[in-house]
C-alpha cells in the first residue's frame, strides 16, 4: 500500500498518537509502579505553546470514552482534560489494537499516558495516570460493530475530519467550573494504518 497522506509524522496535518507499551520506555515514571509491563501508554504531542496549561490545572482531570458516527464508519474518542487542556484521541472503533489496550487497562483499572513536547533538540516527557471510568464504557456498545477496510482513503477520511476542528467547535469542559484553554486533537496510528506513515509516533 502507498502512503499518500503523511509520508512521515512531519507531514502529517493532525497530531499523532499512538498507543505503547510501558516496557519500551527507557525509564518506567513513577506514576506507573505496580503496572503490568505490558501496559499499554497512550501518547501524544504537545506543543511547548501549551505546556503551561499543564502547571496551572490544581490538580483536575478527567478521563472517558465515546464515539462520533459518520457516513463512513463509527469513530471512537478517547478524551482526557488536565485542567483547562482537552486532548482527544480518534480511532476506528472496530480498532483490534484499540480494543486490546482498553482490556487491558480495565485490569488495571488505570490509564497512563504521555505528552511529549519537542523544542529544538530538547525533548521533554510528561507522564501522568487517569483512572478507568466505572462500569460500561460509553464505546463499548460499538465493540462488535461494522469493521471498514483499513485503507488508504479511510486514513485519510479520520485525519480530514481530526484537522477539521469539528472536534474543537463541539468540545465542552468534563471539569464543573474549569473552562477550556485549548483543545488538541490527534489521530491513533495503530498497525492497520501503519503502512500510511512511516514514522513511529513514539521512540520504541
Amino acid at each position: 500500500m502507498e502512503a499518500t497522506i503523511c509520508l512521515n509524522i512531519a507531514d502529517c496535518p493532525v497530531g499523532i498518537g499512538g498507543i505503547v507499551d510501558l516496557r519500551s520506555l527507557p525509564v518506567r515514571p513513577k506514576q506507573t509502579v505496580g503496572m503490568p509491563n505490558d501496559t499499554p501508554l497512550l501518547a501524544c504531542p504537545l506543543a511547548p505553546t501549551d505546556a503551561h496549561l499543564l502547571s496551572n490545572s490544581n490538580g483536575r482531570a478527567n478521563f472517558g470514552f465515546g464515539f462520533i458516527p459518520r457516513e463512513d464508519g463509527l469513530l471512537m474518542t478517547i478524551r482526557a482534560q488536565i485542567g483547562g487542556l482537552q486532548i482527544y484521541w480518534v480511532a476506528e472503533m472496530a480498532d483490534p489494537e484499540v480494543w486490546a489496550a482498553i482490556d487491558k487497562w480495565k485490569k488495571v483499572k488505570r490509564v497512563p499516558v504521555m505528552l511529549e513536547t519537542h523544542e529544538g533538540e530538547r525533548t521533554d516527557q510528561v507522564f501522568g495516570v487517569f483512572d478507568l471510568p466505572l462500569g460500561t464504557l460509553r464505546n463499548e456498545a460499538h465493540r462488535h460493530g461494522a469493521d471498514p477496510e483499513p485503507t488508504v482513503q479511510r486514513f485519510q477520511s479520520i485525519v480530514s475530519f481530526v484537522g477539521s476542528g469539528a472536534l474543537q467547535m463541539r468540545a465542552g469542559t468534563d471539569i464543573a467550573g474549569v473552562p477550556l484553554q485549548q483543545v488538541l486533537a490527534n489521530v491513533i496510528i495503530t498497525e492497520r494504518f501503519a503502512p500510511f506513515v512511516k514514522a513511529s509516533p513514539v521512540p520504541a
